[in-house]
């Protein structure tokens, strides 16, 4: 039961971490350029939140 539970406890933690870097916000005075791989993709985000492929697109 105890490795269960430290079992469970860590694939919490790697499923915060890959939340929080696939969450991204736009300010209403900025311009986002979208990267994937290091390509642009896109340019045109509205302000607000977005989400991202994490490890693979950068902002």
């Amino acid at each position: 039961m105890g490795q269960l539970k430290i079992i469970i406890g860590a694939v919490l933690v790697i499923a915060v971490f890959i939340g929080s870097a696939a969450i991204f916000t736009v300010d209403e005075r900025e311009k986002v350029i979208l990267f994937r791989l290091g390509e642009i993709v896109r340019t045109d985000y509205d302000p607000g939140l977005h989400l991202k492929t994490p490890f693979v697109n950068n902002v």
